[in-house]
């Protein structure tokens, strides 16, 4: 090829190149920006914001937040000034406009077992969720607290409970069912059983409840409830005292005197066996009240007189007992008389026949009553001998 030297010129070539070169540069320049229009048009983030504070006020710095819809999860720190987010757009997860999700922030460390959530939907570019507070989770409900089911007035029973928290301290107080609440019970670790001890001051049926609380105030609902049946104390009353004449002769009434006390002050009635097979049952008295009793034995002989105190409540003293003797005879011996036996009399004159003669004699004498050993002094009056009082000594 020939080139014309007239039609060549260097600077034209230079320039023309230049221009042509920097036409290439233009169009790829355009071609880019074409590129990244395009890529802004189809990269949407969609960016889902917003703060976290603790219940009560503060940052809930360190809190762990989770994102949830349909499509997947997405997650997040709080960062110290209490702000968050996570991006649901392209590139990602790619969440249409439209999706619901929800935001849970749970707390860890002290604020262990706090945790808030708040719902939401994709809108727009900008979806600021304004701020979440995180809440002191309540504890468990505590079981059912166990102990004793039947007491007596005034008597003490201890009763337990147990409930859990999410990794935070516990600690409980017992609804007493009388209008008493027991104070809180120290704090222990979730799930510890503790118990306390309480009497009841009146006798009925009582509802025993437990509440628990955490170590930041959060408590939770009563349990259910223990049914404690409580009841009087009934002490039976004391051994009856009985007084009266322990000689007698058949046919005769004699008076008896009983009296009791009951220590809780209750009503008391006697119940006596007079020892002949006749049972006496009186009516109720006052604690601690005498009484007097009549009875008549109508044989002769020994017996054996029991009697016991009842009180309103059916409660039950022991057996007291009283010998009473309806005698058949006696037996006396006589300084210088021969031994005589006779039956029982009163001022009645027996004549006393001596080992040798009938004689006159104002010698005082002992008679000794071979039954119950009683010495009884009484005189000789010209041959006849006075017993006074014999039966009723």
């Amino acid at each position: 090829m020939v080139f014309n030297k007239k039609y060549f010129n260097k600077e034209a070539i230079v320039r023309s190149a230049g221009i042509f070169i920097s036409l290439i540069l233009f169009i790829s320049c355009i071609s880019a920006a074409t590129v990244n229009f395009v890529g802004l048009t189809t990269i949407v983030p969609h960016p889902i914001f917003g703060t976290a504070t603790w219940e009560g006020g503060g940052n809930a710095e360190g809190a762990s937040v989770t994102v949830t819809s349909s499509l997947g999860t997405l997650t997040d720190i709080v960062a110290s000034d209490g702000s968050w987010q996570v991006d649901c757009g392209d590139p990602g997860p790619d969440w249409p406009e439209g999706t619901s999700f929800t935001v849970t922030i749970t707390g860890s460390g002290s604020h262990a077992g706090w945790s808030g959530s708040k719902v939401g939907t994709v809108s727009g570019y900008y979806n600021d969720m304004g701020n979440i507070i995180v809440y002191n989770d309540d504890p468990n409900t505590p079981v059912t607290p166990s102990g004793p089911t039947t007491l007596n007035v005034g008597e003490s029973g201890t009763y337990s409970t147990s409930a859990t928290d999410s990794g935070e301290q516990v600690q409980y107080r017992f609804d007493w069912g009388d209008g008493e609440i027991s104070d809180w019970t120290t704090l222990g670790a979730s799930g510890h059983t503790d118990s306390m001890s309480h009497s009841w001051s009146s006798p009925g049926t009582y509802a025993v409840k437990a509440q628990a609380r955490d170590e930041h105030g959060a408590t939770s609902g009563w349990s259910s409830s223990l049914t404690v049946t409580v009841s009087m104390v009934n002490n039976p009353p004391e051994i009856p005292s009985i007084d009266g004449p322990t000689h007698g002769k058949k046919g005769t009434e004699y008076p008896y005197s009983i009296v009791s006390i009951d220590p809780d002050g209750d009503m008391i009635k006697y119940i006596i066996d007079w020892g002949d097979g006749s049972i006496f049952t009186t009516l109720l008295y006052e604690s601690g009240v005498n009484i007097t009793v009549n009875h008549t034995w109508n044989k002769r002989g020994t017996y054996i007189v029991r009697v016991k105190a009842v009180d309103e409540h059916d409660a039950e003293s022991d057996w007291a007992t009283l010998k009473v003797s309806m005698p058949k005879s006696f037996s006396f011996i006589l300084d210088n008389v021969r031994k005589i036996s006779f039956g029982p009399v009163l001022h009645k004159k027996v004549s006393v026949v001596s080992n040798q003669q009938s004689r006159e004699t104002r010698d005082t004498i002992i008679l000794r009553n071979i039954f119950d050993s009683q010495d009884i002094i009484s005189s000789v009056d010209k041959n006849s001998l006075s017993i006074k009082n014999l039966i009723n000594r």
